[in-house]
């Protein structure tokens, strides 16, 4: 997809349309665990797991895997604890981001579809705040959010925003149950991702309001001079018609040449 394709009315209607099937599709059930971690601390989700191992939760208590025809596939606490499932999911998203290191735009931004970052920290602090995740490009940092209940609001905003860093907040499938899936959100799709901050596109805006109050000032030094010249004009013919009175030539050439009757 082109810059210029976003605003086409066709490209609008395309994704619309592809908002509205995602909506008519079946929903899954959302599992409470549906990822956990190896001995070795890597993500793994129901398809690669096995009931004979013990894995570890996202809150850090033993978690086994359980299902079959009937039931489907999923990750149970082996004591009695209870944990969230935005925890759970929100860490596999930020695990498979730093894993994949890339991430599909919602729009071209420096002529790309897609952000390739050399390496990523997760929940290291930038400014007064800690983001989910940074991406690097060079010395260059880029920070990438996700969301599944809570949003980026107006004073975070104001903080990307003072410190001028590139941002998009990616919002979670909660239906997500396999890493697989997203993996396909974060470098696929173009949908359920936001742009916070481009501050590339703030320099532009910035160049072009020096540029407006450039020009605004060339035209008002251009009106000065005009007025200027105006005026210069306006005593040359006076002087030229004093010059006339007194030497009673005609021409500048004739005065030039002295040939008058004074």
């Amino acid at each position: 997809m082109n810059p210029s394709d976003i605003l086409n009315p066709a490209t609008l209607v395309g994704l619309r349309e592809k908002f509205e099937k995602d909506k008519l599709k079946p929903k899954k059930k959302i599992l409470k665990i549906p990822f956990a971690y190896n001995a070795n601390n890597q993500l793994i989700d129901v398809s690669t797991a096995n009931k004979q191992d013990q894995y570890k939760c996202s809150c850090g208590e033993p978690v086994k895997l359980r299902g079959g025809e009937k039931v489907i596939s999923h990750f149970y606490h082996i004591g009695e604890k209870v944990c969230s499932l935005e925890s759970a999911i929100h860490k596999a998203y930020k695990a498979v981001f730093a894993d994949i290191k890339k991430i599909k735009l919602p729009y071209f931004i420096n002529e790309t579809p897609l952000f390739e970052f050399d390496r990523v920290e997760l929940e290291k602090k930038v400014g007064d705040f800690i983001p989910d995740a940074i991406g690097y490009m060079g010395d260059k940092q880029y920070l990438v959010e996700f969301a599944k209940t809570s949003f980026i609001g107006e004073r975070k905003k104001a903080k990307i925003k003072k410190i001028n860093l590139f941002c998009i907040e990616v919002t979670i499938d909660k239906s997500a149950t396999t890493i697989e899936e997203i993996k396909n959100h974060l470098v696929k799709d173009v949908i359920y991702k936001d742009i916070i901050n481009a501050p590339m596109y703030s320099e532009m805006e910035k160049l072009a309001v020096a540029f407006t109050n450039t020009m605004e000032e060339l035209s008002l030094d251009n009106t000065i001079l005009s007025r200027r010249n105006d005026k210069l004009e306006s005593d040359n013919m006076t002087l030229l018609d004093v010059l006339k009175g007194y030497t009673g030539c005609e021409t500048v050439e004739e005065m030039k040449a002295l040939k008058c009757d004074s």
